[in-house]
């Protein structure tokens, strides 16, 4: 009995850092101009690259990441996306 609270307690505290995680992504997110999240969320659902060596989005980070390779291609494709909704 005491092993089953132990092991709820220890899944609440996972799932607690687990949304901690998504609460801090969501601001991050939010955080962003609308060109750069779409350029996000583009990115999350259509680049065909592997991200081990063939896509450098992870590793463009901090200040200088929105004018790294990958982060500028993935915006142009915002652009062309919202000029494409707006045309």
């Amino acid at each position: 009995m005491f092993g089953d609270v132990e092991k709820l307690e220890t899944k609440i505290l996972e799932l607690e850092q687990k949304l901690g995680q998504a609460k801090q992504k969501r601001a991050e997110l939010n955080a962003l101009d609308p060109e750069k999240r779409l350029a996000v969320f583009l990115h999350e659902k259509f680049c065909p690259h592997n991200h081990t060596d063939g896509c450098a989005w992870w590793y463009e980070s901090g200040d200088t990441a929105w004018t790294g390779q990958a982060h500028v291609r993935w915006i142009k494709h915002s652009r062309e996306v919202s000029a494409a909704m707006e045309g």
